[in-house]
């Protein structure tokens, strides 16, 4: 069967669900049919945690994650490229925890920003350009 005359139904019209039918039809040219209980993107299933990080993820799903994000890099522009009103900005995201033992706000003896204020334990930032 040749791809243009497959069929696929995708459960869920969130951001993965979405993607897949976006790449299976753009890609391989299978007609995708999403399937969503509500409508597109009105649910958080928590599978895709809400924002890429270039390197929040390690071990076995590091390369996926990596992909991943370049997709969602790739995707953004060709839709702002097709006119769509893309919302798609990289930023610099900080995992921070906290330390309620610690009088300041530095780690290893820098300074954190200043909108982050209370006891912190550690601070490092999560790739994302």
């Amino acid at each position: 069967m040749e791809p243009s005359e497959t069929r696929v139904v995708v459960c869920g019209g969130g951001i993965i669900g979405a993607s897949i039918a976006y790449y299976l039809a753009t890609r391989h040219g299978f007609k995708a049919t999403i399937v969503e209980r509500a409508y597109p993107a009105c649910h958080a299933s928590g599978k895709a945690g809400g924002f890429l990080a270039l390197d929040w993820c390690h071990g076995p799903l590091d390369v996926l994650a990596r992909q991943s994000f370049a997709l969602h890099k790739e995707l953004a522009a060709a839709l702002q490229a097709e006119g769509h009103n893309v919302l798609y900005r990289p930023v610099e995201t900080l995992s921070v925890s906290a330390d309620l033992d610690a009088s300041h706000p530095t780690v290893k003896g820098k300074r954190l920003p200043p909108w982050l204020d209370g006891p912190v334990d550690r601070c490092s930032p999560l790739g994302s350009k």
